[in-house]
This record gives C-alpha cells, sequence and structure tokens, in this order.
C-alpha cells in the first residue's frame, strides 16, 4: 500500500538565495543548476567560491552526502543526488532536499522527482511567462506517493542496476557523437592549414558591404508574422534554425534597411558564440537581423567558403584574437573587416566547398543516428521510471531493458 502525502511531509528543504559569493578560481566547489544533469552532479564546468563567504553563504543549512538537488527553473526539473564532499556550496535556482531517511529512500525521492508522472506535476504548478519555474513553497504542497521503506529500497536496487546499463551506453553513444563532430572539425582545420599558394587580404578588400544588424530594444516590435528577424540563436555553423524566428512588420523592416539581409549574405554572430556563421539561403528572400555581423562577399569570394573559413577551429581562433569588449565578448565590424582571409582561386574554392559539403552529409547522417540512439536511451530511462512508480517494475522487466541499451 502507497502513501499519499505533501513533499514536505517527510523531506526537508534548503533553498538558497540572493547575491552568489565571490567566485575564485579555486575554493569551495559551487554546484549550480547547469552541474544537474541525468540524476548526477556533472563536474565540468566547475565554479567556486571565496571560503570566507561560505558560512554566510549557507546559513539555511548545510546540504550532506545523498541529498537531492532539484532545479527550479532554466531548466525546470532536473535532478541529481549529492555526492561526498568535504565542503560544498549551493547556488541559486538549486533546492536541496534532505528526506528523512526513516520513510524516504534518498534514492527512492531522486528517481520519483526524475518520473513522468512527478515531473507532470511539478510542470502544472509552475509559473512564468517567459521562464518557466516553480516556486518552494509550490514545490512542497506537491503530493508524492510511496510505498514501505522496503519496497522502495527494492525498486531503487532495480532501478540502480539497469540505469548503470544505460548510462554507459549514453556516455559511449555522446562520446561517438563528439567524435563525429570532431571529425568534421578537423577535416574543415586542414583545408586552412598552411596552403602556401594562397593569397591572404583583409575580408573588408573581399567583402563590398560589412556591417552590423539593428541594435536596440525590440520588445515591442515582434509582431505575429511578417519579415523574418534573425538573431544570434538563429545562426547555427552552415545554417539559418528559423525554428523560433521572430517577425517584424514590412514598414520596421523599411526603416531598419542597413540590416536587411539577402540571399547569399553571410551571417555572422557577434555574442555569445563569435564566429559562428551561416549563408542566407535562397529561399528567405527578405529578412532582417539584430546584432548579427552581415558580409556580402565580392566576386573574388564564395560566401559558403567564407562560411567553411569562420566556423573552422583555425577560423574561430582568429576571430577569438579580435574579441573586443569587457563584460561580454563579442566580434564587431571593425574587427571583422580587420581580418586576414587566406583565399585560393574561386574555381578552388567552389571545389572545397563542394567537398566539404559532402563529408558534412556523412557526417550528419553518422550524428543523426547517434542522436536518435540517445533519444531511445532516454526513453528507455523514462519509460522504466514510468514503470517503477506505477507499481509495475519488475526485475526481469528491468534487465530486459538494459540488455536492449
Amino acid at each position: 500500500m502507497w502513501k499519499v502525502e505533501e513533499l514536505s511531509k517527510n523531506v526537508g528543504f534548503l533553498d538558497y538565495r540572493g547575491k552568489t559569493p565571490k567566485k575564485v578560481s579555486s575554493g569551495i566547489p559551487l554546484i549550480t543548476a547547469k552541474n544537474v544533469k541525468m540524476g548526477f552532479v556533472q563536474t565540468d564546468p566547475q565554479e567556486f567560491i571565496d571560503p570566507d563567504f561560505y558560512d554566510e553563504w549557507m546559513t539555511r543549512g548545510f546540504p550532506k552526502e545523498g541529498d537531492v538537488l532539484f532545479t527550479t527553473e532554466a531548466p525546470l526539473g532536473n535532478v541529481a543526488q549529492l555526492g561526498s564532499y568535504k565542503k560544498v556550496s549551493i547556488g541559486q535556482r538549486l533546492i536541496t532536499l534532505q528526506p528523512n531517511e526513516d520513510f524516504i529512500h534518498s534514492s527512492f525521492l531522486k528517481y520519483l522527482l526524475m518520473s513522468p508522472q512527478m515531473q507532470a506535476k511539478i510542470h502544472l504548478q509552475a509559473t512564468g511567462a517567459t521562464v518557466l519555474g516553480i516556486k518552494a513553497k509550490l514545490l512542497k504542497k506537491i503530493p508524492i506517493s510511496y510505498p514501505s521503506l522496503s519496497e522502495q529500497k527494492r525498486i531503487v536496487a532495480i532501478l540502480d542496476q539497469a540505469f548503470e546499463g544505460i548510462d554507459k551506453a549514453i556516455a559511449g553513444t555522446e562520446q561517438n557523437l563528439k567524435n563525429a563532430r570532431e571529425l568534421f572539425d578537423s577535416y574543415i582545420n586542414g583545408i586552412f592549414e598552411g596552403p602556401v599558394n594562397w593569397k591572404s587580404k583583409k575580408l573588408s578588400c573581399l567583402c563590398p558591404k560589412i556591417t552590423v544588424g539593428h541594435v536596440g530594444s525590440m520588445a515591442s516590435k515582434y509582431v505575429k508574422s511578417g519579415v523574418p528577424f534573425l538573431r544570434s540563436q538563429n545562426v547555427r555553423p552552415f545554417r539559418i534554425d528559423l525554428a523560433n524566428v521572430k517577425y517584424i512588420d514590412q514598414n520596421f523592416n523599411q526603416a531598419l534597411q542597413k540590416s536587411m539581409l539577402a540571399p547569399g549574405d553571410v551571417a555572422i554572430v557577434r555574442t555569445g558564440y563569435p564566429g559562428t556563421a551561416a549563408v542566407i539561403p535562397s529561399d528567405l528572400h527578405v529578412s532582417n537581423c539584430a546584432d548579427l555581423v552581415i558580409a556580402r562577399t565580392g566576386p573574388e569570394l564564395n560566401p559558403h567558403f567564407l562560411v567553411l573559413f569562420l566556423n573552422s577551429p583555425i577560423g574561430k581562433a582568429l576571430v577569438g584574437g579580435n574579441l573586443v569588449g569587457a563584460a561580454q565578448k563579442h566580434f564587431n565590424v571593425t574587427a571583422a573587416k580587420n581580418v586576414d582571409f587566406p583565399i585560393p582561386s574561386l574555381r578552388e574554392q567552389e571545389e572545397l566547398v563542394s567537398k566539404a559539403n559532402l563529408v558534412a552529409a556523412s557526417v550528419e547522417a553518422l550524428s543523426a543516428g547517434l542522436q536518435s540512439k540517445l533519444d531511445q536511451l532516454q526513453q528507455l530511462k523514462q519509460s522504466l521510471l514510468q514503470r517503477a512508480f506505477s507499481g509495475e517494475l519488475t526485475v526481469s522487466g528491468a534487465q530486459e531493458a538494459a540488455k536492449v541499451a
């Protein structure tokens, strides 16, 4: 018989708020929301806080090994279990859950919070127009269902064993996916390594137009449909992604003639991942943009060859040397114009782009297959959690699932 009661009945909450203490290169480890993933604390990246501020920051209580960490927003609902630390600090947007082990096993609580049933309850209570999140007071009131402690331990043992195999398969697939991406990076880097017979020219000599997209507040200018208005998140390496594109009306588009885009233009990210570049495709007849460097190539330069260079490790390193700005590094128009660009003949550019496209297609197909496998493995974990918290999990069923992984 499973009990049903509010989460806070047998679970304590540590919720840290306020300004995060000074970060240092080494000190007391700081766990932030980006470290909480897939049930574990990821230590890459690892940040630290100044030990002098530790006691002041941890006045709400100290976490201990086995505690469950929960992200309250951006992203909402990620879960991890805390390992052994001599001292550790917990960042904002995280709640530390401390179960009463006489009633709720800590690993059971971790799996419960990860389950589709619990995630659905959490998201129903979440609020926020732009960033979805949940307050501690609402999380505390969410009802949970749990069996006897012995049954909890049985469920945990089955899930631990099954997830160990699945997580190994995930780690191996992620490494293969990384290797596939590095393979393409290595290929395009080889194109630009030490070409002895290529000329080198400033980008300003090869592009009759290098300018920057609109810079300024846009929140009140967006409309439901109209002229696509590209931002940094719409420019991916080698492609324009319109999944979350914004729109402006024709009148505002005409007012922003300087930042109008045309098919064949090269859009280059200024801030965030500076230097990331893509060619505006032929089917995007009319568009505009914000905070992007726009390069219109002349007769000596194929725009796809420019994009190949900018997205290569060598191109990224060169762009990195031209970054400006103290608070947030960005790539500006002056820096773009001064980039020394190695350039072969137009015919050779076209041949190199064609060969790179063939390699890219092969790597993309391989990556798509690996990503599909990753998605299936994650779905398998969710299926096991669904069954575990519906009272349908058996040892044999979990073992079969692990074999599939």
